[in-house]
């Protein structure tokens, strides 16, 4: 009896545990199947900034723009310091007055381009980059934390969907109930027959009680009292 009650209850407390477990997963299957179509909508969008301004990443792109500007300004004070010094100067060649000058020009229009952008937008210049950068981090920001979420929430989905596939008893047995080899003490046989004996003695002592009292005129009694 005791190993069937046990069973019993265990059987109530599965089913409770089993039935949390299974609107669980269907509240992570919604939030999943949700969580993955926002996670595409915020790609789209972020394929959309990034082919628009032209940047893919962020730090990388950011600090190649700094390093061709910095070299391009100090090129160019560099070859116009050169030209102060050699330009009237008679004994140098004037192939190298022109190669100065040529190597002038080409970091200007290099800092150009890297500060003016390029109407057709096929360049990264620095004020393109500047423009979008907020944007581009942002989404950028956003789809990471997106795919941290959804991760995290796949991770959480299988942990549940495996302890709802496991067997898991409810109640942890820590003996089984077994039919003793002795009855307890003290026997049922002993309960019983000191029950009827009590019973019997209070019958019997009731018995005399009323044959004493029996000649007795209790209305004498009574009235006399008043």
């Amino acid at each position: 009896m005791a190993n069937a009650a046990r069973d019993k209850i265990n059987d109530i407390a599965s089913r409770l545990i089993k039935g949390s477990q299974e609107r669980l997963l269907a509240t992570f299957e919604e939030n999943i199947k949700r969580k993955a179509e926002d996670l595409e909508l915020l790609g789209d969008s972020l394929r959309i900034l990034q082919s628009r301004y032209n940047i893919y990443s962020v730090t990388e792109q950011g600090e190649q723009l700094s390093t061709q500007l910095s070299k391009a300004e100090s090129e160019i004070v560099r070859s116009k310091a050169r030209l102060e010094v050699l330009d009237n100067n008679p004994l140098i060649p004037k192939d190298t007055i022109q190669y100065i000058k040529a190597n002038l020009l080409a970091y200007q229009r290099e800092r150009q381009s890297l500060m003016t952008p390029d109407p057709a937008g096929d360049n990264l210049s620095i004020t393109r980059f500047n423009e979008g950068l907020p944007k581009v981090s942002v989404l950028t920001d956003l789809h990471f934390q997106a795919r941290k979420q959804l991760s995290y929430d796949k991770e959480r989905y299988n942990q549940i969907k495996a302890a709802y596939n496991t067997l898991i008893p409810s109640l942890q047995v820590v003996e089984a109930a077994e039919t003793p080899l002795l009855k307890s003490r003290p026997k049922r046989s002993i309960i019983v027959l000191s029950s009827m004996l009590a019973a019997f003695l209070f019958a019997v002592l009731g018995i005399l009680i009323a044959e004493a009292y029996r000649d007795f005129n209790w209305k004498e009694i009574t009235d006399g009292g008043r």
